[in-house]
């Protein structure tokens, strides 16, 4: 991690400002080691400039908590309850990525949304960021729907395929705070071929937001099922829906 800012810079105190009025639109005060991780400096430099902040009643803290919003002890209060849900959906998490690593043609799994940032409402659902192979997208995003419609009832509390991309197309197209936000914070449950590697480096223009790669956590990374995918793969390589694909993406 680079520290680019020095401990009494006006930058890292703009910086963080503009971190936690971000987090502030979701509710979600900080703790001071993502701060710092989110404005690429130190602990003790981020500390420091805090406590101006506080000082200067523009940022406001309880029991380690940080935001712009004097309301700060009931969104600390309430990061607590979503801490406490999310673990449930963390139990869970390896059970749910192992299935989705032997769909077909999936190169990449990755938990984006709240439990990325370690949170879960009750009524939450876990959001996959999938990377597929080239040519195959569709493919592989229909099998998952007809999956999660026939045999999860259209549940989608633990399957919420919302996000795809294949390995050929890996720049995000959206660049902005939001997309930025949720790249850095993105969780790595399978990789197939050093897909994600390949992905950060399609992805620099995030340095425009933050200054610093992703420090992703691959305690939740799963090896997956290869020969059940690759059967399947097979399967469908003898299939009119390799044509059909071809189809939809031209």
């Amino acid at each position: 991690m680079n520290q680019i800012y020095n401990c009494n810079s006006d930058e890292v105190r703009l910086s963080i400002l503009k971190v936690l009025t971000y987090f502030r639109i979701f509710s979600h005060p900080l703790k001071l080691q993502e701060i710092a991780l989110l404005c690429s400096v130190s602990e003790k430099i981020a500390e420091q400039s805090l406590q101006v902040l506080i000082a200067d009643e523009i940022v406001y803290c309880f029991d380690k908590h940080f935001t712009t919003c004097k309301e700060v002890a009931q969104l600390a209060e309430l990061r607590f309850v979503k801490e406490a849900e999310a673990e449930k959906y963390f139990a869970k998490l390896k059970k749910y990525a192992r299935l989705l690593s032997t769909f077909p043609f999936v190169r990449g799994i990755a938990v984006s949304g709240s439990l990325s940032k370690g949170v879960m409402n009750p009524d939450g659902d876990i959001d996959y960021f999938i990377i597929t192979k080239p040519g195959r997208l569709w493919i592989c995003r229909t099998s998952m729907v007809l999956f999660k419609k026939l045999f999860l009832f259209n549940s989608k509390k633990y399957f919420c395929v919302n996000y795809f991309v294949d390995s050929k197309n890996l720049q995000i197209r959206d660049e902005n705070i939001f997309t930025a936000t949720e790249f850095i914070h993105l969780l790595p449950v399978f990789e197939k071929d050093g897909v994600l590697a390949d992905f950060v480096f399609q992805n620099e223009w995030v340095n425009k937001f933050y200054q610093r790669k992703p420090d992703w956590n691959k305690s939740y990374m799963v090896k997956g099922n290869s020969r059940v995918r690759s059967l399947l793969e097979f399967f469908f390589s003898y299939l009119f829906l390799i044509r059909l694909n071809e189809f939809v993406i031209a």
